[in-house]
């Protein structure tokens, strides 16, 4: 546990952990404004038959176009901090790089921008822990805690991994399968005695909305499908000592990881005291 101490807190880990956490709070701005411009679309659609025929259209393109590039932009934020985070943790474990040489000089080059651009912001983050105010990224993991004789330090890292992913990401499902309804029960009362043409910008606006919910939906499912394939690995290595089964348990979660799923940092902000406080409290004072 004191090389993972060590390693976790060197300089260029935290640079790499601070340049993480900043792609994944901007691609939660960048979620926030996708979901905004598929409402204006959304909204277009239902106002478009009380305007000129010729102003919800071009709102309706020009919003789900915007949206659709803005998308894109933020599944590679996801997919950059998520690899930003794989080399972190593979690093601090003393476990391979799976990046080819070419992509890990590119995020580093993205770590370095990132810290000369927001100075203060860097210079917080790998100044602060988890528990401090605002949240940093000093002493990422916890290195006090107690392990079982026969866990491996590493896995017990991964799996104390595992646990804050299961705290802070909430259950979206609910959430999206209600706004699908919410969106397409007014759609269908509205259409049912409108023209033809009417009828058909109600639906061209809201089909980018519906498009992103069903992925949501999607993604969600998958996030759960892949969450119960790690609860069995985590089962399995914590039966036994655990050796080639880290790599395999450690690229499961890194799968995961990179799905375009992003959480809300003011939660993280909300509770990341109180959760490391509680993790520690669990895994610190063990009956025998």
């Amino acid at each position: 546990m004191k090389e993972i101490a060590r390693r976790q807190n060197e300089p260029k880990p935290l640079k790499i952990q601070f340049a993480s956490r900043m792609l994944f709070n901007r691609a939660e701005i960048e979620n926030y404004i996708v979901w905004g411009l598929y409402l204006v679309s959304t909204l277009a659609g239902f106002v478009g038959s009380n305007s000129a025929k010729w102003i919800a259209p071009t709102v309706i393109i020009v919003a789900d176009l915007l949206a659709l590039a803005l998308e894109k932009r933020m599944e590679r934020d996801i997919l950059q901090a998520a690899d930003l985070r794989s080399m972190f943790d593979r690093y601090v474990f003393g476990m391979p790089q799976l990046l080819t040489e070419e992509a890990y000089d590119v995020l580093c080059e993205v770590a370095e921008d990132l810290a000369i651009r927001y100075p203060e912001e860097y210079r917080i983050q790998t100044t602060h822990t988890g528990s401090d105010t605002p949240p940093g990224v000093k002493d990422w993991y916890n290195t006090n805690i107690e392990i079982p004789a026969h866990t491996a330090p590493v896995f017990s890292l991964i799996k104390e991994n595992k646990w804050w992913d299961r705290k802070m990401v909430c259950s979206k499902n609910i959430a999206y399968t209600a706004a699908t309804l919410f969106v397409v029960i007014p759609a269908v009362v509205l259409g049912h005695n409108m023209p033809l043409a009417d009828i058909i910008v109600i639906f061209a606006g809201i089909l980018g909305l519906l498009i992103r919910l069903g992925g949501r939906i999607l993604t969600m499912y998958q996030y759960q499908r892949m969450s119960i394939q790690l609860d069995g690995f985590v089962e399995k290595y914590d039966n036994f000592a655990p050796d080639k089964g880290l790599d395999v348990l450690q690229s499961a979660i890194e799968e995961r990881r990179r799905l375009p799923i992003v959480h809300c940092n003011v939660i993280h902000t909300k509770l990341a005291k109180k959760l490391h406080e509680k993790y520690e409290a669990i895994h610190t004072k063990r009956i025998n």
